[in-house]
């Protein structure tokens, strides 16, 4: 819609989509990210970022392991190239996706800066990671790691390291720059759904199960895929180290902090994102709501340098040597084929084989079929909602959708639309607690289900509206991948259904009386 309506760099203003929602709620900033996905669209922007962040991922990290470990064997410099390779092409959310990249970058210039007594222009190379990164999800957990370790520089040298903190200073200007429209809502953070993500909680109640979970399978949006191979050899790996050390062999110092650290993450970030989940209340004015325990994706990043740390701590080793150089092939041959969301692994090209179940873009936005829609309706910017599918389709095509995904919006807003789905929620208690303790998913909640399938042999199903709420805020048409077998009952009016053979719809438009 941005890149269609050409609006990326005026943002500021009304949006023709969900009842004229302010741009700011967009969350889209000046990253590399949003650049590319406003100015060359979603599809060529994802396949440049990929394409960036697999170039500048792999060398940065290949260049911090050679930073840290200098003048190492063939063996430490063939695990350094493995795991580089696992570390770029471990699925990973699109939106952080370059975030990581640059991350390898962050540390290593951190490390140079800590080295530095007299003022170096190193510091301003730090601009260029806001503009990399991911604000919430990433950078904003960069910036309090930054802080600490910059903190605890300071106490063991007893003196201020000023590239550290000039550096610092640069990248919290450049993070409110490139991210400008965050901390517009965040500073409205009591206006926003956001609040309702911290008052909507239960009495806390720690539930262990949500801990295990995470400490064995990180965060979704960004897990290291650590459950079956890395943490079970890094708990080992520890374990006689563990041994080594109480048996007085010396052991390489940078290593057993990159050790010890990485346990650390790994064990903490778990238990607050398990204790938040749980209903332990965390937020605060700025960013009220925000989960803290997001810090868990950095894990992604640990992992891999525990199993590093353990390579070069156990280097002495021929046993271990081979142990871990099958680990680290095993591992990248593992995250080549395990099932994500975020990949295109060998597990997705099997099914893209298997057209039959397999959904392509092509089909999934039908462009011909709603072009066709529009056509023979003249369609004039009026109203629009989905039911039975993503309203991202619509808004694809160029419908002023009343519905929509946003993670953060004006509560006026999120209060606004409940008022249009209400019948539905009074009838389904877990789609009531969904949208009512965040609200991000704005769709025509109903029995049918929105993800995507290519079965068009759908009985007629009912839809629960409130269709007076519907016309209040801009609705007309409802285009349906079924027949709402109450639309007479419900207030809408059958106009006409449509179908072609390169779209995995059948949709039947309907319009409020």
């Amino acid at each position: 819609y941005i890149h269609n309506n050409h609006l990326y760099f005026c943002l500021n203003k009304n949006l023709s989509i969900m009842n004229g929602i302010e741009g700011k709620y967009t969350f889209i900033g000046f990253t590399l990210y949003d650049f590319l996905n406003c100015v060359f669209g979603y599809l060529y922007g994802q396949i440049l970022t990929r394409i960036f962040g697999c170039f500048i991922g792999f060398f940065a990290m290949k260049h911090l392991i050679e930073y840290i470990y200098k003048n190492k064997n063939s063996y430490i410099k063939d695990i350094t190239l493995l795991i580089s390779s696992i570390y770029i092409v471990t699925p990973v959310s699109p939106l952080r996706y370059l975030a990581f990249a640059s991350l390898p970058m962050v540390v290593e210039i951190f490390l140079r800066l800590q080295k530095k007594d007299n003022f170096t222009k190193i510091c301003f190379f730090s601009i260029l990671f806001p503009v990399l990164s991911c604000f919430d999800g990433v950078f904003l957990f960069v910036l309090g790691f930054w802080l600490l370790f910059l903190l605890v520089d300071w106490f063991l040298k007893k003196r201020l390291n000023k590239n550290l903190l000039i550096a610092f200073i640069f990248m919290c200007i450049f993070t409110v720059i490139v991210n400008y429209n965050f901390f517009i809502v965040a500073l409205a953070a009591d206006e926003t759904n956001r609040g309702i993500y911290v008052d909507a909680r239960n009495a806390f109640s720690f539930d262990w199960d949500l801990f295990a979970n995470y400490f064995l399978n990180g965060q979704y949006h960004a897990t290291a895929y650590q459950k079956y191979i890395l943490l079970p050899v890094c708990l080992i790996g520890t374990i006689y180290l563990v041994l080594k050390k109480i048996s007085k062999d010396k052991l390489d110092f940078k290593s057993q902090f990159i050790l010890s650290f990485g346990w650390i993450l790994a064990i903490i970030s778990p238990l607050i994102m398990a204790a938040q989940e749980s209903g332990f209340k965390i937020g605060n004015l700025l960013i009220d709501g925000f989960q803290w325990g997001r810090v868990i994706s950095l894990t992604r990043f640990t992992w891999l340098f525990m199993i590093l740390a353990i390579t070069v701590l156990t280097a002495s080793k021929k046993f271990w040597r081979i142990v871990l150089y099958f680990i680290a092939c095993l591992q990248l041959m593992y995250v080549a084929i395990v099932p994500s969301t975020y990949n295109d692994s060998l597990y997705s090209i099997a099914n893209i084989l298997n057209i039959a179940d397999e959904v392509t873009y092509k089909e999934f936005f039908s462009e011909n079929l709603f072009v066709t829609i529009k056509k023979e309706i003249n369609y004039n910017n009026e109203g629009v909602a989905a039911y039975g599918y993503h309203p991202a389709v619509l808004l694809f095509n160029n419908f002023n959708t009343v519905d929509g995904y946003l993670t953060v919006h004006s509560m006026k807003w999120q209060e606004e639309f409940r008022e249009i789905i209400e019948p539905y929620l009074d009838i389904n208690e877990s789609k009531k607690e969904y949208y009512d303790t965040w609200g991000g998913r704005m769709y025509l909640y109903g029995p049918i289900s929105y993800k995507p399938t290519k079965d068009k042999n759908v009985d007629p199903t009912n839809i629960y509206i409130d269709v007076d709420a519907y016309k209040k805020y801009g609705g007309k048409y409802i285009l349906s991948r079924v027949e709402i077998a109450n639309a007479e009952e419900q207030g809408l009016k059958f106009i006409e259904d449509y179908d072609s053979e390169d779209s995995m719809y059948h949709i039947y438009l309907y319009s409020v009386k």
